[in-house]
């Protein structure tokens, strides 16, 4: 073994892995995974205190999810008393006493059983033959059985082939018969792989019909070779607006669900999000833009001002707003900041209406016109991920006019 603290390493967090994944199977006639570590030494070989308690742990506790632990090596001293302690099958071969060290693991090995009354366990195990051992099992009541001398039955096997009516036979009292009778042609990495492409080269095709029938004079295909969120925002660094379509929400779960707003955390640049449902016309001729004072807003507003610039109308809408962030009129330094900009600005303070911000701002959305959304994406850290805060998570879960998002 080239590096023993690795196999034990990886030994550990397999059973580890097990322990905190399988379900609970109680206490089963036969284990459903029984493992059998060779050289069990090197488990132990130099291993600190807390390695060895948690492979305790781990031993003591894992029977009850439906596996079996076997420490197989020449000498029970090479397992730690505690680890010891918790096995209850055991099978000792042989062991020659020519040394003193001999002949303490010889009694230490004798010991570690259940007393036979008619066996001198310590003189029998160094008279052992091969395929002989001395054996003590668990009882139907889990009790140790009095260590016994046995035979070892050989496995068994045939040189040449077997006869059809044998093979026939073994088939049908197979433990998996039935099981892989029917031929399964599964779908090959080749063909998955083959698939992508092909719809790569689709979508490419797609892109290309719409660029030019767009009439757009510029446009460059890029294909990423990354997880899809990855190669967006890669690419991303590489522009002034990211657009994006949303899904419908009935149909996301999972990953497809996080998509978007992994994509807004992490771009690094404005986000244009399209509703799924509906159709535009324009986009930002009358936008509302959504001010709280927050650092995600202003970053939003700036990232908007080449729209805004253009927009027919603006409304700065101000929701529930509070005057330690906002100072005596909520809106109006910010108002007069987009006006030195050329925005035609309309500063509106709203109250609410006992109704979430997120539902707030569709709802004014639609009293007012707009045809885009302008605000600052919120994230909150949660187990080393980011996810959308409340009102961003509202938006992006209804959104019913474009949006533009920045964090």
């Amino acid at each position: 073994m080239q590096s023993p603290k690795m196999y034990a390493t990886l030994l550990l967090w397999l059973l580890a892995e097990l322990f905190e994944n399988l379900p609970e199977a109680g206490d089963l006639d036969k284990p459903k995974l029984v493992f059998f570590f060779d050289e069990a030494h090197l488990l132990f070989t130099d291993a600190p205190d807390a390695l060895v308690e948690k492979i305790e742990q781990v031993v003591r506790l894992i029977r009850s999810k439906g596996v079996g632990v076997y420490f197989v090596t020449q000498n029970p001293a090479d397992v730690p008393d505690k680890v010891l302690s918790q096995l209850g099958n055991r099978v000792q071969h042989a062991l020659r006493a020519f040394s003193p060290r001999d002949q303490k693991a010889v009694r230490a090995a004798a010991e570690t059983m259940r007393d036979n009354p008619d066996l001198d366990e310590a003189t029998v195990i160094t008279e052992l033959g091969v395929g002989e051992a001395l054996v003590s099992f668990l009882d139907e009541k889990g009790r140790p059985g009095m260590v016994e001398r046995a035979y070892i039955v050989p496995p068994q096997g045939q040189i040449g082939p077997i006869p059809d009516a044998q093979r026939h036979q073994l088939i049908q009292t197979s433990l998996v018969a039935g099981v892989y009778d029917k031929t399964v042609d599964r779908e090959s990495a080749h063909e998955i792989l083959k698939a992508r492409a092909e719809q790569a080269a689709q979508a490419e095709t797609r892109f290309n019909q719409a660029v030019a029938a767009a009439g757009v004079n510029h446009a460059e295909w890029r294909q990423g070779d990354q997880d899809a969120v990855a190669s967006l925002v890669t690419n991303a660094r590489y522009v002034d607006l990211l657009v994006l379509g949303q899904r419908d929400p009935a149909e996301l779960e999972g990953f497809d669900r996080d998509f978007v707003e992994q994509v807004v955390l992490a771009a690094g640049r404005p986000v244009l999000l399209l509703p799924y449902a509906g159709r535009f016309e324009s986009v930002g001729r009358q936008a509302l833009v959504a001010w709280d004072g927050s650092r995600e807003a202003a970053r939003a507003l700036t990232d908007a001002l080449p729209l805004l610039r253009q927009a027919d109308k603006v409304k700065l809408i101000t929701i529930n707003p509070k005057a330690s962030r906002h100072g005596e009129l909520p809106g109006a330094d910010i108002g007069l900041y987009l006006a030195r900009h050329g925005v035609r600005i309309e500063v509106v303070a709203d109250r609410g209406d006992g109704i979430d911000v997120g539902n707030e701002l569709l709802s004014r959305a639609a009293d007012f016109g707009s045809d885009l959304i302008v605000m600052g994406a919120y994230g909150h850290a949660r187990m080393k991920e980011l996810v959308m805060g409340g009102a961003t998570r509202t938006i992006l879960d209804s959104m019913t006019v474009p949006t533009l998002l920045s964090h």
